[in-house]
């Protein structure tokens, strides 16, 4: 039942998001040139992290859920890390939070991955 409540939460984020990019594209880097789109590309790969986090989690036993919590703490440390630093570098004008939302999601996205590569098949 978890699970399938998992998977169509998966479905309804993939769905959602195919709509929300209708107007949305992507340069030749790879990332959006408009903060809303970029927005809504950041909360829809939050919501795939999401999804991808409890799905793990729910998988493993207590010791590695807890080294697993820890794990996603430190990440999100250096997600927060990194973007103070683009901040420093790129100031916080229109042109830093762009970066700073393309930034998060290719690192979202990246963490992603890596934890659906440990969510077992």
């Amino acid at each position: 039942m978890l699970q399938s409540r998992t998977v169509l939460l998966s479905i309804v984020v993939a769905l959602l998001a195919n709509s929300a990019f209708a107007s949305c594209t992507r340069n030749d880097y790879g990332v959006f040139e408009e903060i809303d789109c970029a927005s809504e590309a950041l909360s829809t790969a939050e919501a795939e992290l999401d999804v991808v986090y409890k799905t793990l989690r729910r998988s493993l036993d207590r010791s590695q859920q807890r080294a697993l919590v820890k794990a996603q703490r430190n990440w999100l440390a250096f997600v927060s890390a990194e973007v103070e630093f683009i901040y420093a570098t790129e100031g916080d004008g229109s042109s830093g939070r762009l970066v700073v939302v393309n930034e998060r999601e290719e690192l979202m996205r990246a963490r992603t991955k890596t934890l659906r590569n440990w969510v077992p098949r």
